[in-house]
């Protein structure tokens, strides 16, 4: 049997002492973090009250919602978790495709983009349309 003339130990790890990940690997993770995060961070500022395109009112506090409805304080770290998953996932496909499908990646552009659009529709320009549209 051919296996047999191999030594176990060289079997199990023939891997020891290679890098897992490579320089480029570490850049492209550390690139869809800031492309994801950041996007989600800038979305963040411009829709918070006092930002660039949400209007000085009120009108959500006003709103009268569930008794289920979380804390505006949690929204925070819960966006910042999925957008971290998002950019993992987005790495693991990279990590198995490469740029080589462009499908996946316009899917995943499309939806990211939509994903940032959509908190100044629904809530910055106070247009449920767009909102609803998006």
């Amino acid at each position: 049997m051919v296996l047999m003339d191999k030594n176990p130990v060289e079997l199990r790890y023939k891997n020891v002492g290679k890098p897992r990940h490579t320089k480029k690997d570490v850049v492209m993770f550390v690139g869809f973090l800031l492309l994801v995060e950041g996007g989600g961070a800038l979305m963040g500022i411009l829709s918070q009250p006092n930002g660039v395109q949400r209007p000085d009112d009120d009108w959500f506090d006003n709103l009268v919602k569930p008794w289920w409805n979380p804390p505006n304080w949690l929204f925070g770290p819960v966006w910042s978790t999925l957008y971290f998953m998002i950019a993992v996932s987005a790495f693991i496909v990279y990590r198995k495709i490469g740029f080589h499908q462009a499908l996946p990646w316009m899917v995943f552009f499309v939806q990211i983009t939509l994903n940032f659009a959509w908190p100044l529709f629904s809530s910055s320009v106070i247009s449920f349309l767009g909102g609803s549209l998006i």
